[in-house]
């Protein structure tokens, strides 16, 4: 169930405060990727971490964890599965949590390994992200054969 912006409310110090609970299914397309592999959504500007989910999914998630400006949601079913979702090569893949982005198509994992490190290189190291994308190289993988 998606909530509609009618149903939140906002304080008198001007901080909003979801009326989402514990146990709500809720439904979001994946936007962006975290840090750890999890896949970002939000409904309105209130976001949900939802492991298993690559950007562009489209999902049915149960809320399971409500922080004041965040929460944390289970994959139920994949409603519409993205363009760059592939199967992964280990069975366990998913049972085992050790491959976080292995569902992302190849391309998409080296796309989100260079933007990782240069968004941290640009946040953490105060390196101007222009001056970053102007010296790196494009990361062209390697032999899956060879990991």
């Amino acid at each position: 169930m998606v909530m509609p912006k009618e149903l939140r409310i906002t304080l008198t110090a001007g901080c909003e405060v979801s009326m989402f609970k514990k146990n709500d299914i809720i439904q979001l397309k994946i936007t962006d990727i975290g840090k750890d592999g999890e896949g970002i959504g939000k409904i309105d500007t209130f976001p949900f971490f939802i492991k298993d989910t690559v950007v562009g999914d489209e999902v049915e998630a149960l809320v399971m964890k409500i922080k004041k400006s965040y929460a944390y949601a289970r994959l139920k079913r994949i409603i519409k599965p993205s363009p760059r979702r592939v199967n992964p090569e280990c069975a366990a893949a998913r049972a085992c949590g050790g491959c976080q982005i292995q569902e992302l198509s190849y391309d998409a994992q080296l796309e989100y390994k260079q933007n990782t490190v240069l968004g941290n290189l640009s946040r953490i190291g105060g390196v101007d992200r222009e001056y970053l994308e102007s010296i790196a190289e494009p990361i062209t993988g390697m032999d899956r054969h060879r990991r």
